[in-house]
């Protein structure tokens, strides 16, 4: 997790970027260390608490902000239609779904 002592670590120059999971960052901090200038920017598209969004993180200059748009690729975006197609075509089969939603 990225939290007070893994910003300590960073260079004044580094740019942080999060496509991945939104709890891999202390957020509060993020928005500390970005207003300190202790790292240059912060790119996220993934948040701490999603939907919301960290306060601070909206008001500052050097942070760019995305809709958890990471999987909107074509080739994602389709691969999510075939497993989707699939998975309605083994249920209707009388088939357990090729990835089963958790009860």
């Amino acid at each position: 997790m990225f939290d007070a002592r893994a910003f300590r670590l960073m260079k004044s120059t580094a740019v942080l970027v999060n496509t991945g999971r939104g709890a891999l960052i202390d957020e509060a901090e993020l928005v500390n260390v970005l207003r300190e200038g202790r790292i240059a920017a912060a790119g996220l598209d993934v948040y701490e608490f999603e939907p919301k969004i960290t306060d601070g993180l909206l008001t500052l200059d050097n942070v760019v902000l995305a809709p958890h748009l990471g999987s909107a690729s074509t080739l994602a975006r389709g691969d999510m239609v075939r497993l989707c197609c699939e998975n309605i075509v083994e249920v209707l089969a009388g088939r357990p779904a090729v990835t089963p939603a958790p009860t």
